[in-house]
């Protein structure tokens, strides 16, 4: 399998809590078959389709990005 062509579709706003907070990465089922994310937040393309990563700080604050695999 190729390893296909991510598009993000980004927009964090402040990201000035993710730079010193640690963060969790998650997907929903869906998505899931689309991407893998580890825990540094490498992504990896698994198949071609669209996917939502939630990025969730410790402080509460988070955001959602989404990605395109081409």
């Amino acid at each position: 399998m190729d390893s296909g062509q991510i598009t993000p579709d980004v927009n964090l706003g402040d990201t000035k809590s993710y730079i010193t907070d640690p963060v969790t990465y998650s997907l929903d089922k869906k998505s899931a078959l689309v991407v893998k994310v580890d825990e540094n937040g490498k992504v990896t393309p698994l198949k071609r389709g669209k996917a939502t990563v939630t990025i969730k700080a410790l402080n509460g604050k988070s955001a959602k990005v989404k990605i395109e695999v081409k």
